[in-house]
């Protein structure tokens, strides 16, 4: 907790497309993107910052003019230091103006028998358009067995959440175990809720849709690989989106589970897609973003801000505000794209390959003439 200062040097959203970085920070990574409007109508987009020895605030970055610039910095996180986890696009604003960030973190606990590692829900809230957050006094604090390595949600007075010992849980907010169902691995996929069920993955290869009252199955579809994206529910059109370590991202009916389509994109989708219009978008850990005709499941177009030689894998979900359409790569960056133009940008990392290839082709070409020569 504390305040910290920093530079504010915005970043330009045209220029390589990114809104702020890891190294903006001097850390090791920025994460989990969350988009709101502040009360004076500049764009925020909201991150955590994962520090060096291991734990997390949180960070924004913010534009007063209409996208065009950025300016990232550190918020004042005055809670627990701990490292938290927060799924993307999950921050939101309540009637009164409160911003609330639901969150789990793990705090370590010394124990005769070791160290005992729980996961805290916790909801960190801020009262100042999300410039200062404090710890609520609501917690959550139930051992379940496992660790809770997804996000849960909160739907009226229960919260749903699984846990590494493949179970998924119905709690009420006494803390009570409203009911719990059994998978076949870790559950570390959050949860989605519609019409009275929730939809969740798990790393035994399956898509589970439970009733929320009871805990029964409802359906069940085996995608061949572990599930660690989370489900985008799209309730209109009776269609929800997951990615799968198959190397998919696959659009099934809500009402029975039936396979839509399914797109492959040769390595594993670990992402939770992102809906716009007709389009939906999710990365994967081949480095590429792609958007998709969410009906049909072609490709619209792909980005890779990190071309072939400085590729990295991007596990951080994409989110959606307007036309923007924000992610982050594991190289530490995240990136604004305009979604409707159907235009990327040149990134940094594809001026630092072209610069690559013309230090190799002089070196070549200095061999060659050294050769003919007979230096």
């Amino acid at each position: 907790s504390g305040t910290f200062s920093m530079r504010q040097t915005p970043f330009t959203s045209s220029a390589a497309g990114r809104i702020a970085t890891a190294a903006f920070f001097g850390t090791e990574n920025v994460m989990s993107v969350s988009a709101l409007t502040l009360s004076d109508g500049a764009l925020a987009f909201y991150f955590l910052i994962k520090k060096n020895d291991g734990t997390s605030t949180l960070g924004r970055s913010v534009s007063r003019d209409g996208g065009k610039t950025f300016t990232p910095e550190r918020t004042v996180w005055d809670v627990p230091s701990a490292y938290y986890v927060i799924n993307n696009d999950r921050l939101v604003r309540i009637s009164d103006g409160r911003i609330i960030a639901p969150a789990a973190y793990y705090p370590a606990y010394k124990t005769k028998y070791g160290i005992y590692n729980p996961a805290i829900t916790v909801l960190p809230i801020s009262d100042d358009d999300g410039k200062t957050w404090i710890k609520s006094k609501t917690e959550f604090n139930k051992k379940l067995g496992g660790e809770l390595k997804s996000s849960p949600i909160v739907v009226d007075d229960t919260i749903y959440v699984g846990s590494t010992n493949g179970k998924f849980y119905s709690i009420d907010t006494d803390e009570n175990i409203n009911w719990e169902f059994t998978t076949g691995d870790e559950i570390l996929s959050s949860p989605s809720f519609v019409n009275d069920t929730v939809i969740f993955g798990s790393n035994d290869g399956s898509l589970y849709c439970l009733n929320e009252s009871d805990g029964d199955l409802k359906w069940k579809v085996d995608l061949n690989n572990k599930i660690i994206s989370s489900p985008t529910v799209d309730e209109y059109n009776n269609n929800v989106y997951i990615g799968s370590d198959e190397g998919n991202l696959t659009c099934l009916d809500i009402r029975d589970g039936n396979v839509k389509w399914s797109h492959s994109v040769g390595n594993k989708v670990q992402t939770t897609a992102a809906i716009k219009g007709n389009l939906v978008a999710f990365a994967s850990n081949n480095g590429n973003l792609y958007v998709l005709n969410k009906f049909t499941g072609l490709e619209e177009f792909t980005y890779n801000p990190g071309t072939v030689l400085f590729n990295s894998p991007i596990t951080s979900s994409p989110v959606i505000n307007g036309n923007s359409l924000l992610f982050g790569d594991d190289s530490g960056n995240v990136y604004s794209l305009n979604i409707e133009k159907y235009e990327v940008p040149g990134s940094m990392q594809m001026y630092y390959s072209l610069a690559v290839l013309i230090v190799i082709i002089f070196t070549i070409a200095i061999k060659s003439v050294y050769k003919l020569f007979d230096f």
